[in-house]
């Protein structure tokens, strides 16, 4: 298993802590989206200004779906079977683009 830093998943929890704070995404996608197991969903201004952890200390987490390798014809079969909708992707068009100008 490839190991992810955890500065970049403590980053990237932020950004989908951020998205939930603004309502741009569900009590169940944040779910989705977190590398934090024990994602929450209530959150609150003070949550997204608290200090992200750095440091190398051990984390458990599991990888989103978003972030998962799929195969094409995996790809081809859930966007034609659920109405476009991938998996793993928040189903808010603002969120997606937020997410997709943030891989560029």
């Amino acid at each position: 298993a490839t190991r992810v830093p955890v500065v970049f998943t403590s980053l990237w929890d932020r950004i989908v802590e951020y998205l939930r704070y603004e309502g741009k995404v569900t009590s169940r996608e944040i779910g989705d989206l977190s590398y934090c197991a024990d994602a929450d969903s209530n959150i609150t201004w003070h949550d997204v200004n608290k200090a992200m952890p750095i440091n190398n200390e051990k984390r458990s987490y599991r990888r989103p779906q978003i972030f998962r390798g799929t195969r094409l014809a995996e790809n081809l079969l859930r966007k034609y079977t659920h109405q476009g909708h991938l998996m793993g992707w928040p189903s808010n068009r603002e969120a997606k683009w937020r997410l997709q100008a943030l891989a560029r």
